[in-house]
């Protein structure tokens, strides 16, 4: 026998827990960024100072990170990559592999998506690392962070 269960609204019973469904969204916040980013690092990743900021509601919360990194240029013989770093510890691997050989030029957009598992309910900070010789972002840049319930 199944039960259905009819309500026109939800009220938390106890102030600050909220009403948490397993794969809903709890929260979106989002970063935009419009000024030009430079690297000539090629050989440790750097902080390119545009980042995003969430709270988890819960500390079994995941956080869906969408990033949109556009017109990335690079010239000259080097790679370029990106990573996603949580405060500052790496959660993905080098994203990208943009190699154009020598004085060649290329302006590609990176768009990827991460969904991480923080395990905390204190601040977090997302920020975007890269690395390559003479490579430029041209904004804007997006970055979108959603909270999803577990």
């Amino acid at each position: 026998m199944s039960s259905t269960l009819y309500v026109d609204s939800l009220i938390e019973k106890t102030s600050g827990n909220g009403v948490h469904i397993p794969g809903h969204v709890l929260q979106v916040v989002q970063a935009k960024y419009n000024s030009i980013i430079s690297t000539s690092n090629n050989s440790s990743m750097v902080d390119t100072g545009f980042n995003c900021q969430i709270t988890p509601t819960s500390s079994t919360s995941k956080v869906l990170a969408l990033v949109t990194l556009s017109n990335v240029r690079k010239t000259g013989d080097s790679v370029t990559n990106v990573r996603l770093y949580r405060n500052t510890q790496s959660v993905t691997e080098d994203i990208g592999n943009l190699d154009t050989g020598d004085s060649q030029l290329l302006t590609i957009p990176y768009a990827f998506q991460y969904l991480d598992s923080p395990a905390t309910t204190s601040q977090i900070t997302y920020r975007i690392y890269w690395r390559g010789a003479n490579a430029n972002m041209y904004g804007p840049q997006h970055i979108t962070l959603m909270e999803i319930a577990q």
